[in-house]
């Protein structure tokens, strides 16, 4: 009842042209950042250093940002189709994030470096815990449809929004921590190695 009214008012300022401002600025803004990791070398274990900001960039620029505004953008379609939509981008966030945790870590291993060693892996890695933890809860949500699920939908929907904006601080982070590694290397140096995390 009141917890479902709270949720309502927080989400009713997402009117659908702020969601479809935000969706075009989250759908540039992660074309850009794959354009940057495509431009560097891509040879060797250098391609699972690329390949990292492109799988993770697309699930949480992009994907994530889809699943969070699916209900307020609604495109039309019943509820029941809404959760679908909603549950499969979940499912492909968390696929495409640890695809992206994967190839960081074969990278980082086939370098020699260590694992989570910058404050962007241990951002990223709390993140990805905190993502699949959110999915536990909607999926609990989803499959046991009880009476009283008030207070678990308004903490599933909060904590949605709130792991969007710790994606934006993760990429935020990732994007800082390469542009400091190039600052420290020459441009040269740097393409044809591997930066030091």
């Amino acid at each position: 009842g009141a917890a479902l009214e709270r949720e309502s008012s927080v989400c009713a300022m997402f009117s659908k042209s702020n969601v479809t401002f935000m969706k075009h600025l989250l759908e540039a803004s992660t074309f850009i950042t794959i354009l940057v990791a495509l431009s560097q070398t891509t040879v060797g274990s250098k391609a699972l250093f690329v390949a990292h900001p492109i799988a993770t960039s697309f699930a949480l620029l992009f994907v994530m940002s889809q699943s969070v505004t699916v209900y307020h953008a609604s495109y039309g379609l019943a509820r029941p189709k809404l959760r679908k939509i909603h549950f499969a981008l979940g499912v492909t966030v968390i696929g495409l994030f640890s695809l992206g945790l994967y190839f960081m870590v074969r990278f980082k291993r086939a370098q020699g470096l260590k694992d989570f060693n910058a404050v962007h892996g241990k951002v990223g890695l709390a993140l990805l815990c905190l993502t699949c933890l959110q999915a536990l809860v909607g999926i609990r949500k989803y499959i046991f449809k009880t009476r009283n699920q008030g207070s678990i939908h308004l903490f599933h929907g909060r904590m949605g929004l709130a792991l969007y904006e710790l994606a934006l601080i993760t990429a935020g982070l990732g994007i800082n921590f390469v542009i400091e590694e190039v600052d420290r290397k020459p441009i040269k140096t740097w393409r044809g190695g591997a930066p030091d995390f």
